[in-house]
């Protein structure tokens, strides 16, 4: 099953709402998902393949996608703050949109006439192999569940589950991109 299929298997009851995307060229984006909590965004989730990992212009397109859809999705925020994740196989790159000060960590570099590395490698800091990782992802659900649970009650709890099933995921499948 994919992705869209597992979170619509798991968010088939709940107040929130998954949103696959599909795109023209599929050889750049594997899967991305918007997790909305009725129609407001909570998350974004975007995989690329791990072996496109070393291309400065897939990791540059990957970053120019999650700024995309929080461009275009900010007017709908409800929540203090929405994370999104991109990855390349293992390895990812948090994103955090503040709905207060209208500002999306990390910043990105000026793209000046000259070759700048506008989305560094260095940005996906987390293997989501590695303890760090798994921990840093479990604390971005919990703290998106918290933050729905608060404006719905109990019936948020099913995000938070979905993440944590995500976590628990056998990740000894999940490649790790050459760097």
């Amino acid at each position: 099953m994919d992705l869209a299929g597992v979170c619509s298997t798991i968010f088939l009851d709940g107040p929130f709402e998954v949103i696959p995307q599909f795109h023209a060229s599929w050889d750049s984006v594997e899967a991305f998902a918007i997790f909305k909590l009725k129609t407001h965004p909570v998350l974004f989730i975007g995989v690329k393949s791990p072996s496109s990992f070393r291309l400065n212009s897939q990791r540059k397109e990957a970053d120019r996608r999650i700024r995309g859809h929080f461009r275009d999705l900010h007017p709908d925020v409800i929540i203090p703050t929405v994370p999104a994740i991109s990855a390349f196989g293992t390895l990812l790159s948090f994103y955090r949109y503040d709905k207060t000060s209208n500002s999306l960590t990390p910043a990105i570099e000026a793209d000046l006439p000259i070759m700048t590395d506008t989305a560094p490698k260095d940005r996906w800091d987390c293997d989501i192999l590695d303890a760090t990782g798994t921990t840093r992802f479990r604390e971005m659900a919990n703290e998106v569940k918290t933050m729905c649970t608060q404006l719905l009650g109990g019936a948020a709890n099913i995000l938070g589950d979905l993440c944590i099933v995500l976590a628990d995921l056998d990740l000894r499948s999940l490649k790790r991109p050459e760097k």
